[in-house]
């Protein structure tokens, strides 16, 4: 029986990547980032989105994964503010380090850019790499499957919708496994980017243990805002071991004292 939560997430229904996948990085129309990368099951994840005129727009949540080939599933959708059009096409220019530095970096921050979406993600939510796709709803007033400006391309026109041709598709034109003029897989919505992040399983406890099951990342230091570790409980130092009390020099044997020498020798008394 299979217990593996990433085997059983990818054995879900997917969806379409007609639905979910962007041409190339995306349209300049519609550009966002999400303020953490990194986030666990039940928190909330907020989006940050740039138009380049106020018009309507969605961001529908994926997960990346294989579910039967289709890439991805659909997990929901992001709630936009109130004014979220408006807002969205006022957002100010980012920051560049490299202004006024005497090295320029080139690093671009956005930062200051305010929150125009948010998803909360769900609590059983499988970890892996997400994903939000910031859509506009009004389709491109040309022909173009991939929301190019450019307005006339012999090469890559669709039947009726390329006013400068016949709509009988009487020239000869894109041709591919779908047909004359009919691009394979082209996208429904096209004006679209990709907005990414990751989501993680808490820190596997002592008794749970890691394991392949429980987190398909490795997020370590991925935290915006990790809980602080304890601080190791300072090792003893060890006492210093008390320095050898230098052994006693032999105290100098006493000279032996002089025996006194004897004296002279007693005369015999001389005999009358």
């Amino acid at each position: 029986m299979v217990t593996n939560r990433i085997v059983l997430e990818n054995q879900l229904p997917g969806s379409p990547s007609t639905e979910w996948d962007v041409n190339g990085a995306g349209t300049q129309d519609i550009q966002g980032f999400a303020t953490r990368a990194s986030l666990q099951p039940g928190q909330t994840v907020s989006f940050k989105v740039r138009l380049a005129k106020p018009e309507p727009f969605r961001i529908d949540i994926y997960r990346l994964g294989y579910y039967g080939g289709a890439g991805a599933r659909k997990i929901g959708s992001a709630v936009l503010v109130s004014i979220a059009h408006t807002l969205a096409a006022r957002q100010p220019d980012c920051l560049r380090e490299d202004e006024g530095a005497e090295v320029p970096t080139q690093l671009v921050d956005c930062g200051n850019w305010a929150v125009v979406a948010s998803f909360a993600i769900p609590s059983n939510a499988t970890t892996g790499l997400y994903f939000g796709r910031a859509t506009l709803l009004t389709p491109n007033d040309n022909w173009r499957t991939d929301d190019s400006p450019k307005r006339f391309d012999p090469s890559h026109a669709m039947v009726g919708r390329d006013p400068l041709l016949p709509p009988d598709g009487s020239l000869p034109h894109a041709y591919g496994a779908a047909g004359r003029n009919r691009p394979r897989n082209a996208l429904a919505m096209p004006r679209a980017s990709h907005i990414w992040f990751v989501v993680r399983e808490p820190p596997s406890t002592a008794a749970e243990g890691p394991g392949p099951d429980r987190d398909l990342l490795f997020q370590v230091g991925t935290d915006a805002s990790p809980s602080p570790s304890p601080s190791p409980s300072p090792s003893p130092s060890p006492s210093p071991s008390p320095s050898p009390s230098p052994s006693p020099s032999p105290s100098p044997s006493p000279s032996p004292s002089p025996s006194p020498s004897p004296g002279p020798e007693p005369q015999p008394e001389p005999q009358p």
